[in-house]
């Protein structure tokens, strides 16, 4: 009965519970090798005794009806039914002397004619195969030789029988019996191959030992290699190996060190470079709320100074003004971090186009190919992005905006917005989804990210695909 561990017994720390241990690879590499080696050594001894004996079994019965036929050829031009109704000794001797040498001069144990009525003629009378063979005998009379298993005597010997119809003589059938020893030869054959199949099996125990070593050897050393990498270990430090097997392991061993080291100095670049622009970021973004906030404490400082009260009302307004674009610049950056989660409802684009085209003062927006089309996607979302292609084109001048679509597949339509404008020159065309980046002493340069980044929360894409004319194409799933 298994003993519990009192309640008050701490469990075991982890190092101490016993790991199981599975067998060692030459273990398994030499039982195999056994397994495999003694298997097919029996089964071919197995398969090589049996096709033996078959072959001399089927054999072995061709040549007894062939010597039954040659018995009916000897025997067909007597007047068998004569001989047998005068009857007589010397009458039944002279047949059975006939039947006599022909089972001599054939190597035969036995031959008799079988008649009427279980008439035996030759052999002594006699016929014991015949009560047990008779389907065999009526297939005979019927016009087919057949021969007859196999069978053992009370010594053990094996013999076995074939039948004929006596040509002429209707009822009357040739049977001989002849010796199958042959077979006693294939038995022996097959013990030996036996004792052949374990001496093969013992010499491969002794080789498989030896390959299991060679195998073995270079496997548990490259086990230790592998134990001992860690995270920045080179790929050189995974040996080189003779065995093809395990040559092959090292090398895609090798291959995945080198793909870690691969991934982690991208790892490491890519950080450098996130590094790298949150810095520019965040100087940008200082630099864009310091100006603010230095013309907001320069007025400030003269508005302390000031007794004159309409200028101080002017300081005022100017001071509003500057705290206005502050917030916006607040707002703006506060929409950079927000989540963005579409909500997805049927949109027609034509109505929706129409209407941001309104809030964007003097900027004519023309439509092609909108007419009727529906597509299911956030409106909100969309409407910001021209909203803000819209507002970028009238910005740098331009008196129309011109949206088509450029393409409509099942799943992803595809509109083009091209402006009147001046373009975007070729320097800033790098530029123009960066962050901050802006042409303008009263731009924010966040209008363009902004919208690329809802594009891709909407599952499409904004790009710049031409200069001038200054051309986007917005992609958007369609369901």
């Amino acid at each position: 009965m298994a003993e519990r561990l009192p309640p008050s017994a701490p469990p075991l720390p982890p190092r101490a519970r016993p790991r199981p241990r599975g067998w060692p690879a030459w273990a398994l590499t030499w039982l195999s090798i056994l397994a495999a080696t003694v298997a097919t050594a029996l089964m071919m001894a197995r398969l090589s005794a049996e096709g033996a004996r078959a072959a001399v079994e089927a054999a072995l019965a061709d040549q007894l009806v062939a010597q039954a036929g040659q018995a009916d050829a000897a025997l067909r031009e007597l007047p068998v039914e004569v001989l047998v109704a005068m009857g007589g000794d010397r009458s039944a001797a002279d047949l059975s002397a006939r039947l006599d040498a022909l089972g001599a001069g054939g190597g035969l144990r036995g031959a008799a004619l079988l008649g009427p009525d279980g008439l035996v003629v030759g052999n002594g009378g006699r016929w014991l195969p015949g009560a047990a063979e008779q389907d065999l005998i009526d297939q005979a009379l019927a016009g087919r030789p057949v021969a007859g298993p196999l069978y053992r005597d009370r010594s053990g010997e094996l013999y076995g029988t074939a039948y004929h119809a006596l040509t002429g003589h209707p009822g009357f059938v040739v049977a001989v019996e002849g010796s199958a020893a042959t077979l006693g030869a294939i038995d022996a054959l097959e013990r030996d191959q036996r004792r052949a199949a374990v001496a093969s099996a013992a010499l491969a125990a002794l080789l498989g030992a030896v390959l299991a070593a060679l195998v073995s050897g270079p496997l548990s050393r490259l086990g230790r290699e592998l134990s001992a990498a860690r995270p920045g270990t080179p790929p050189d430090a995974i040996g080189e190996y003779a065995v093809r097997e395990v040559r092959q392991v090292a090398a895609a061993a090798r291959q995945l060190l080198a793909a870690i080291q691969e991934r982690d100095a991208e790892l490491q670049e890519n950080h450098r470079r996130e590094v790298e622009r949150l810095n520019r970021m965040a100087a940008e973004i200082a630099h864009e709320v310091g100006n603010p906030l230095n013309a907001v404490s320069l007025s400030v400082e003269r508005l302390a100074t000031m007794d004159d009260v309409q200028r101080r009302a002017r300081v005022v307004a100017r001071l509003r003004e500057q705290l206005a674009e502050l917030s916006t610049i607040v707002d703006r950056l506060r929409d950079l971090t927000r989540p963005l989660s579409p909500d997805r409802a049927m949109v027609d684009l034509a109505e929706l186009v129409a209407v941001v085209g309104e809030e964007v003062p003097g900027l004519t927006v023309q439509m092609e190919g909108l007419d009727g089309l529906r597509i299911v996607t956030d409106r909100a979302m969309v409407a910001e992005i021209i909203r803000n292609l819209a507002l970028n084109a009238a910005q740098a001048g331009a008196r129309r905006l011109d949206v088509e679509v450029a393409s409509l597949q099942p799943g992803l339509l595809v509109l083009s917005l091209r402006d009147d404008g001046p373009g975007i020159p070729e320097d800033q065309a790098e530029q123009v989804f960066s962050w901050f980046h802006t042409t303008r002493a009263t731009g924010s340069g966040l209008g363009l990210p902004h919208a690329r980044r809802v594009a891709q929360a909407l599952g499409g894409r904004l790009e710049l695909v031409e200069l001038r004319p200054a051309t986007f194409l917005l992609s958007l799933p369609t369901s």
